[in-house]
């Protein structure tokens, strides 16, 4: 009996694996995110500005 050393084609099928698995992560994230748009619409201030009497104030979001 001898030890087992693995051959560089089995290490990069196992790299390979892990690397599949964490793209197919990134690509469920990208597709369904873990937070929802409304939560995220919900608190944004929108860049515009809008003017009420003299003054110039950011505008937010109503929906």
């Amino acid at each position: 009996w001898g030890t087992y050393h693995p051959s560089i084609i089995e290490i990069l099928i196992v790299a390979e694996t892990f690397a599949f698995v964490a793209l197919g992560m990134l690509l469920f994230s990208k597709f369904f995110p873990l937070i929802p748009i409304f939560d995220i619409k919900e608190g944004m201030v929108v860049r515009d500005e809008i003017k009420i009497g003299r003054r110039i104030v950011p505008a937010t979001i109503r929906e």
